[in-house]
């Protein structure tokens, strides 16, 4: 679940069909993962929005006019996103123009987004995102987030047995949404991590 804020450059002439395709191509662009299930990524988009605003005035602190163009992007995304931040960054600056890009990443903090008339936990936010993976009823299995579906390393830091198997988990919100919908204790230091 990502809100883009896109601020259009002053004297930008793009039509709003031209804006609708490139907010289109920002979303495609930023929700990818060559591991996660096409449900999961299709939920992720439907869940991010790309608003573009069309100031009518715009100043910078620079002497005489300031940068001729300049982007203003701020990307609100959950907190445990944050890690993966820099590769939105990337990818926005790409496709509008990396020179005259400034993005702003907030992280909302737990329970600081909310859908449905309701704030969500971070629990409550996976559930909604990979509802479509795991109400498809995919048995847990090594080497894949039982969560989400992405492929995980044998060897994943986010771990824990379950029915004699070694689950790897792609984030800490995976592991925990998995232990709380299975009534196995809630914080991830507190869990059987396999030995290796």
């Amino acid at each position: 679940m990502l809100l883009i804020e896109i601020v259009v450059p002053m004297g930008d002439t793009r039509r709003d069909h031209e804006l609708v395709a490139l907010g289109r191509r920002i979303i495609d662009e930023i929700v990818q993962e060559e591991t996660a299930p096409r449900a999961v990524l299709d939920r992720t988009k439907a869940l991010s929005r790309v608003v573009f605003h069309r100031p009518a005035v715009s100043v910078t602190g620079a002497p005489g006019d300031g940068p001729a163009h300049r982007w203003s992007v701020r990307i609100t995304l959950p907190h445990d996103w944050m890690p993966g931040a820099g590769i939105f960054v990337k990818r926005i600056s790409r496709l509008l123009g990396k020179d005259g890009v400034w993005v702003y990443v907030v992280p909302a903090a737990e329970g600081g987004l909310g859908a449905e008339g309701r704030l969500l936990s971070q629990s409550a936010l996976t559930s909604l995102i990979t509802e479509p993976y795991r109400s498809a009823g995919h048995r847990p299995e090594p080497g894949i987030d039982p969560v989400c579906g992405m492929a995980v390393p044998q060897a994943a830091t986010l771990a824990l047995r379950f029915e004699e198997l070694d689950l790897g988990f792609c984030s800490e919100a995976c592991l925990l949404l998995f232990a709380e919908e299975h009534g196995l204790p809630a914080r991830p230091a507190e869990m059987q991590v396999p030995e290796t």
